[in-house]
């Protein structure tokens, strides 16, 4: 598989400033912020809850990154002396798709340079039934939970095939699915294999996802039920369904040679919610709508 590369940016030698004014994204909001805040408690907040103040700040640091007239700085070469005005970014995760990406980039680079070891690796992806995605919505302190259920999940799998040896990942949680509905899931690049005592590596026969899908609902199941958000009845019933909506895929191996493979997987770990590319302006009828 071919892997999208940071090389060409990385190489960039001229500057072009980007026009975040122009883009659907901007649009919607500049147009929508205030009515989405002001609407919020009638529309939204029985489904989603409160309406977090760190949104509305996201959107309002988002609407002026990137323009010259809420600042910028000015760069000049001391070779040729030409000067160049280069607008101040948010720098804010989530909305900004700019800001998101550089993010995403800095730190798989980080993950290569200082974290990864030079073995293989997975990319592996945990997911969790609609059924019980809304506690989540409501609770996010439950986050630490899902996580601990994955990882607890991953290593003892592993260590199923070599006790003593130590896995390792790096996991990331992403809440949004593909058309920005609510979907609480982790994605993870974890070693596809781990360390044996003496530090040699050793690595995993073909994972069995489906063994890992029953192990990873047991521990989902058994941390919702013990801080009384099911009951033992509702969970006996969850287990009976042919098809529980939980979810484990685990991607190819990937080779501990295969750098742009490793920093597009450490990329995707933090990449951006909202996909420019596939946001499009509806404007044929009298309202405006957004088609994904």
């Amino acid at each position: 598989m071919a892997y999208p590369t940071w090389q060409r940016a990385r190489e960039q030698v001229s500057y072009s400033r980007r026009v975040p004014e122009q883009s659907v994204l901007y649009r919607i909001i500049y147009h929508y912020r205030e009515e989405f805040e002001h609407s919020w408690d009638e529309l939204f907040s029985e489904r989603y809850g409160v309406l977090r103040a760190e949104v509305l700040e996201a959107f309002d640091k988002y609407l002026n990154c990137g323009i010259l007239r809420h600042g910028c700085a000015v760069v000049c070469c001391e070779e040729c002396s030409h000067s160049q005005l280069i607008a101040f970014s948010c720098k804010r995760r989530g909305v900004c798709p700019s800001c998101q990406a550089k993010r995403a980039v800095l730190f798989a680079e980080n993950l290569e340079e200082k974290v990864l070891q030079p073995y293989p690796h997975r990319h592996l992806i945990f997911s969790i039934p609609k059924r019980l995605r809304v506690y989540f919505r409501f609770d996010r302190a439950l986050f630490s939970d899902l996580y601990r259920a994955a990882w607890e999940t991953w290593k003892e799998y592993v260590q199923s095939f070599h006790p003593e040896a130590t896995p390792g990942a790096v996991m990331s949680l992403h809440t949004a699915g593909t058309l920005l509905e609510w979907h609480p899931h982790l994605h993870v690049m974890a070693l596809d294999g781990a360390f044996a005592e003496d530090g040699s590596f050793v690595e995993l026969p073909e994972i069995d996802e489906k063994l890992i899908e029953e192990f990873f609902s047991e521990k989902v199941l058994e941390f919702l039920l013990k801080r009384e958000l099911l009951d033992e009845e509702t969970v006996l019933s969850m287990k009976s369904w042919e098809h529980s909506g939980f979810h484990f895929y685990a991607g190819e191996t990937v080779r501990a040679e295969d750098r742009d493979a490793r920093l597009f997987l450490g990329r995707y770990l933090k990449k951006p919610a909202v996909g420019q590319s596939r946001l499009r302006v509806d404007e044929t009828t009298e309202e405006p709508g957004v088609v994904y």
